[in-house]
């Protein structure tokens, strides 16, 4: 599906999962440029979203090192995540399973990555916050427990991260969670909106 939005002789679009789209993704991990000029924009759907909040960073970054697993409770996906990450230097593929968990509006993943040991683990934070630190619809929570009442009926995603160290390789738990009529379904849609329009990003949430 796509909104259209029109203004005389302006005419905007946003899809849904449109790969045919040139600029496509979440929008945290696009240029505000293209997206300000952009005539038609792809958003991801709900799996797509929590999977690229969770590798995006890294696959920019050119840290994973074979096939990420992620476990969700999101709806199936048509596959299109591997479209989305190749577009930011990961071409090998998502090995993702589902899981019919009942979180209420809530949808939970879990993403295993294998990474390059980088010289210092805080620069894992400063990737994720050179992506997301900005972000009014993207947020840390490293302290509270992780529950679901963090993130339902609310328009933002909040995610997490585990570190088990190696010596030449080291594993990465990423958890994400974000409500499906936030994050993960409407709010997004207004985000694009809103930074194709030009205006505060939050709009109408802050």
């Amino acid at each position: 599906g796509f909104l259209q939005f029109n203004s005389n002789d302006w005419h905007r679009e946003i899809a849904l999962n449109d790969l045919s789209a040139k600029c496509r993704g979440l929008v945290e991990l696009i240029d505000n440029n293209p997206l300000v000029c952009a005539d038609r924009v792809t958003i991801p759907g709900p799996t797509e979203t929590l999977i690229l909040i969770a590798l995006g960073p890294l696959a920019k970054a050119q840290l994973i090192t074979e096939s990420p697993i992620v476990l969700t409770n999101a709806p199936e996906s048509d596959h299109s995540i591997d479209a989305y990450l190749e577009g930011l230097g990961w071409s090998e593929g998502v090995s993702v399973s589902y899981e019919p968990l009942d979180f209420g509006s809530v949808y939970v993943a879990n993403a295993l990555v294998k990474i390059k040991t980088p010289p210092s683990f805080e620069i894992l934070d400063e990737l994720f916050d050179e992506c997301y630190a900005r972000s009014f619809f993207v947020q840390l929570d490293d302290e509270s427990d992780w529950d679901t009442k963090l993130v339902a009926g609310k328009p933002h995603a909040i995610y997490r991260l585990v570190v088990s160290p190696g010596v030449e390789f080291s594993l990465l738990r990423v958890q994400v969670m974000a409500d499906r009529d936030g994050k993960a379904g409407a709010a997004q849609t207004i985000h694009a909106f809103n930074v194709m329009c030009g205006v505060e990003e939050s709009l109408p949430f802050s």
